[in-house]
């Protein structure tokens, strides 16, 4: 591997492990994918909030967030990652995944802002099965 290509490499593990860090998700939503020949841990599923049975704005948007992933997932945007590109302060552009799904974005995203930059990888991942326990420890 070229001095270039470990840096770049280099960058795109931290970008990504910066990213899922402050992805605000649970770890029975996450999955292991590779991609690139690169493993990252990233956000998957849509973890709908806890409402309390009465808290009618808690459930409105429980529903709306449930019936937008749904209707994600059964399109094109459920076949594939979902990827953001960046430029690099070198002028490299890089893509790298975020989301195991491009759907799980909907349920994880406060605003639609990143939903927005998000698009599909240009490559297939490769999804692994991970034993729950595990997740702990990440």
């Amino acid at each position: 591997m070229s001095f270039l290509n470990s840096k770049l490499f280099s960058s795109l593990a931290v970008i990504a492990m910066i990213y899922v860090s402050q992805v605000d998700s649970q770890s029975q939503f996450k999955t292991v994918v590779t991609y690139l020949g690169t493993d990252f841990i990233l956000p998957d599923g849509c973890p709908l909030p806890a409402c309390l049975e009465d808290d009618r704005v808690c459930n409105r948007k429980k529903s709306e967030m449930e019936q937008r992933y749904n209707n994600c997932i059964r399109g094109e945007d459920g076949l594939h990652l979902g990827c953001i590109t960046d430029v690099l302060p070198t002028k490299v552009t890089i893509t790298i995944p975020v989301y195991a799904n491009f759907c799980s974005a909907y349920c994880y995203e406060k605003d639609l802002t990143m939903v927005n930059k998000l698009e599909h990888c240009p490559h297939a991942g490769n999804k692994h099965e991970v034993d729950p326990n595990l997740f702990s420890l990440f």
